[in-house]
C-alpha cells in the first residue's frame, strides 16, 4: 500500500494528495482540479521558478485527461509538442503504462 501524503498541488495550488513513485524520484498526484499526474522532483522544483502561468496551463491540460490517463511531467532539455517550454516535457500516458 502506498503512503499517501498531502501538499498543495504544484500546478493549481489547491490541496492535493500524492504518493512517491520511482524510488521517490517522482510524485503521483491526485488533484480535484488537475486530475491525475506524475511529476519528477526536478520538474516540480523548476515549476516553482516560473511563476503561475505555465503551471496553470499544465493544470488545464492535465484536467482534460481521460479517466484511464495521467499526465507525465519531467525535467527535460527536449520540448514536448503540447508545451514548447525548453525545460519540461509534458505527455499523456495510459495509467496502466505507468509504474505506480
Amino acid at each position: 500500500m502506498q503512503d499517501i501524503k498531502y501538499q498543495l498541488c504544484p500546478l493549481c495550488r489547491t490541496d492535493a494528495k500524492f504518493y512517491f513513485v520511482d524510488y521517490e524520484n517522482r510524485k503521483y498526484f491526485d488533484c480535484e482540479n488537475c486530475k491525475r499526474y506524475q511529476i519528477s522532483i526536478g520538474a516540480e522544483r523548476y515549476l516553482t521558478t516560473v511563476g503561475s502561468e505555465i503551471p496553470l496551463e499544465i493544470s488545464k491540460f492535465s484536467s482534460q485527461s481521460e479517466d484511464d490517463e495521467a499526465v507525465v511531467i519531467l525535467l527535460s532539455s527536449v520540448a514536448s509538442t503540447e508545451y514548447p517550454q525548453e525545460k519540461i516535457s509534458i505527455t499523456r500516458a495510459k495509467k496502466s503504462e505507468l509504474k505506480l
